[in-house]
């Protein structure tokens, strides 16, 4: 069996890539929530098709990378930041929340876009788990962001 190393370790040693990456996809979920919002004014089923492509591939990318990121913190940021944030009432349950919320929605949008289901419907999933996504960004930057730095100065400090 491979040997992993402990939360604490792990994180020490990603930090500064995971919060590179985490400021990174917080920019991208902007800019598609964005753009969503744009073509949710102005819905045109003509032009969806070739759209909803371009469109597909980006979001697709994107969860991918969040799936990535949201792995990298369950197994090295949520054990050590919950205890330290109230617990199973705390935000980091949120947290595990809203990644299964928008598992639900983004598992509704790869069924309808395979259906061929290219309507608002398909769209509103899509724009969902985009909003699910980016309140997931705003409580980590409210809650883990300054946990972790705390316990990155801790370390360097020699204090844990």
């Amino acid at each position: 069996m491979p040997h992993s190393n402990p939360p604490m370790l792990e994180l020490y040693r990603e930090y500064d890539q995971w919060k590179a990456e985490h400021e990174e996809l917080q920019v991208e979920v902007r800019l598609l929530c964005a753009y969503v919002q744009r073509k949710r004014s102005s819905f045109d089923y003509e032009r969806w098709e070739r759209q909803h492509e371009e469109l597909d591939e980006r979001f697709r990318a994107f969860m991918s990378n969040w799936h990535r990121l949201l792995n990298k913190e369950r197994r090295a940021i949520y054990p050590i930041a919950k205890p330290l944030t109230g617990g199973r009432a705390g935000p980091i349950a949120v947290l595990e929340q809203d990644g299964q919320i928008a598992d639900l929605y983004y598992a509704e949008y790869v069924k309808l876009s395979a259906e061929g289901a290219l309507t608002d419907e398909t769209l509103t999933c899509l724009h969902q788990c985009l909003l699910i996504v980016s309140e997931h960004f705003r409580i980590e930057n409210e809650v883990l962001l300054p946990v972790t730095e705390m316990l990155m100065d801790h370390i360097e400090l020699g204090s844990l």
